[in-house]
């Protein structure tokens, strides 16, 4: 047999392959554009499943293909399991094309052969239904290419904090968000202590899961941060070995998760975790909120001691020193030790940072405006109440407000409704106030709290009231949030 023969050959033999490469360009320009990159792809019109085969092999996106004509599916479902990606894209029949089988608002990337569906194709209407914000659809009709783009709409909000964001205040300024009426999608972990939570950035959705402390000699600390596709909950990124002990240093902005965990790329031996004399300071890190990679480790910030410990035995104050960290007006703001930094994100260079003087400490801290507001006293103390009976309870005797920016105190007021009542856990700012519940003691069953109220911009007392009596059975504490030109009191009745 001649060379051209043979090539010939070959060339016949490997034409029968599902094809590899089969995206065309107008959808792999699409794909490009998408963000977050990946999601839930479908296919609307599948001949012989290529495409959607070719978009399975990439991790990030979990694909589906619509299939009009039933030898198109038997056909397109035989190629994917011969290609190993059975399952990552699966083919659907369907015969009423006038309404795509899809929720609303879910779909990251669409596709649609209108060259094989040709009067049955879904209309604009119908596409822009399905299409989550940040996604796009390409319509293919021979030559032409058509796309449409769904942008992100004005009333949807993120939650980039534990208590929303940096002013604390638990009120997302969310109006599509409603009474939960159907179940959207099932992932993750369902064994996970939930007391981390999880975030919500530019369509990125950002958990903790398999957060197991380490007890020495049996297993080392385990954990994962996953992020997901908000719309859908596919998978984008997957880090393992990072262990959180602090749900108030996991914050996102539009661009990044910043965390401080431990984290077990900076063992030099897989045994370390069990030392409780190493050092072990890490600094905040930051991953790139799309993929999952290192950006930066934040060395000149703030550093705190993340060996997992058992919470009985844990000392008080290393428990309540867990590292705090919030982001606003692009400045990143960290508390632990007891003293506040501010950072330039991006570069991780220091704007400023203050040390309170011997026999003071910062307990918490929120920002709003163009201020950081933090709760300064001598010390924290034990709570002896309900499941809540180790928790560290703040001791404050001052309000201090610093210029974000500068770093100057703006102003330091002690209150009378603090000295009198100087047990805090929360306090929030927001909409140029200041929201602060505290207790007289924080020892007995039922609760009787302070609920005060202060100007911002140099902490001037407004109001102070005593709150509703003997409500907080069950051992929670009330939390202020500051929404709707009111101060709100959540309790527990």
């Amino acid at each position: 047999m001649s060379i051209w023969s043979r090539l010939t050959l070959w060339a016949v033999v490997l034409s029968g392959l599902p094809a590899v490469a089969a995206t065309p360009p107008p959808v792999e320009r699409a794909i490009e554009q998408v963000r977050p990159a990946g999601g839930w792809a479908v296919c609307v019109g599948t001949t012989d499943g290529a495409m959607e085969i070719s978009l399975a092999e990439d991790d990030r996106w979990v694909v589906t293909g619509l299939v009009y004509d039933r030898a198109a599916g038997e056909k397109a479902r035989k190629a994917a399991a011969e290609a190993g990606v059975a399952g990552r894209a699966a083919f659907h029949d369907v015969i009423d094309t006038s309404r795509l089988p899809i929720v609303d608002s879910s779909v990251a990337l669409l596709v649609v052969n209108a060259d094989a569906l040709a009067e049955a194709r879904p209309t604009e209407d119908e596409v822009r239904r399905v299409l989550r914000p940040g996604g796009i659809a390409v319509i293919l009709r021979g030559d032409v290419v058509e796309t449409v783009n769904k942008d992100r709409p004005s009333d949807i909000d993120d939650w980039t904090h534990f208590n929303y964001d940096a002013t604390a205040s638990d009120a997302s300024e969310d109006q599509l968000a409603g009474p939960i009426r159907s179940l959207r999608w099932l992932g993750g972990d369902p064994f996970q202590d939930d007391i981390i939570g999880m975030r919500f950035s530019n369509g990125v959705l950002v958990a903790v899961e398999q957060n197991i402390s380490g007890r020495t000699g049996i297993h080392p600390p385990t954990g994962a941060i996953v992020a997901r596709d908000a719309f859908s909950g596919a998978v984008l990124w997957r880090r393992d070995g990072f262990f959180v002990r602090s749900r108030y240093a996991f914050t996102l902005d539009h661009q990044r998760v910043y965390i401080h965990a431990q984290d077990a790329r900076h063992f030099k031996k897989p045994a370390d975790w069990k030392d409780g004399f190493l050092p072990n300071e890490r600094p905040l890190v930051a991953l790139d909120l799309f993929t999952g990679k290192d950006v930066r480790d934040y060395d000149q910030g703030l550093v705190l001691r993340t060996s997992p410990m058992d919470r009985v035995r844990a000392p008080l104050q290393e428990q309540a020193e867990l590292m705090t960290a919030i982001v606003h007006q692009d400045k990143l703001i960290q508390r632990a030790g007891g003293s506040v930094a501010v950072l330039e994100p991006a570069t991780g260079q220091r704007v400023w940072r203050h040390d309170p003087p011997d026999g003071e400490c910062v307990g918490m801290i929120a920002a709003d405006g163009d201020r950081v507001l933090g709760m300064v006293g001598p010390e924290f103390s034990r709570a002896r109440m309900g499941y809540l009976q180790r928790t560290p309870i703040f001791k404050a005797q001052a309000i201090v407000g610093w210029g974000l920016g500068s770093g100057r105190q703006l102003f330091r007021i002690e209150p009378k409704a603090l000295s009198e009542s100087p047990h805090t856990i929360r306090v929030a700012v927001r909409d140029g106030h200041i929201g602060v519940i505290s207790y007289a003691n924080y020892r007995n069953v039922h609760l009787e709290y302070t609920l005060s109220c202060y100007r911002a911009s140099d902490g001037e007392k407004l109001w102070a009231k005593e709150g509703p009596q003997k409500v907080m059975g069950g051992g929670h504490y009330a939390r202020p949030q500051i929404h709707g030109g009111r101060l709100w009191s959540s309790v527990n009745a």
